[in-house]
């Protein structure tokens, strides 16, 4: 498995850390998105997203926000807010 560089690092333990859900929605920190995302993934993917940083997290995420994008009707468009993330 691929150990995510430093930046990478610091994106994700943002977005754990972060109170905002990449929907815009309010989170809880230590969680990756809100809870009306979280209840929207197929539960293998509810369970992905406990797996810690540099052990499948990472994966996880990206995999679970695809997913979102992808099959909520609600268009979850964190693909922008995603990128801006990053940037920031």
């Amino acid at each position: 498995m691929k150990v995510p560089q430093i930046a990478e690092r610091a994106f994700y333990v943002k977005v754990l850390a972060g109170e905002e859900c990449q929907c815009d929605r309010p989170k809880n920190r230590g969680k990756a998105f809100c809870y009306r995302c979280f209840r929207e993934l197929p539960t293998a993917m509810q369970r992905a997203l406990y797996r810690p940083l540099g052990l499948g997290f990472e994966q996880a995420y990206e995999e679970a926000v695809k997913w979102l994008q992808t099959n909520v009707c609600d268009a979850h468009d964190g693909s922008e807010r995603l990128r801006r993330h990053r940037e920031s």
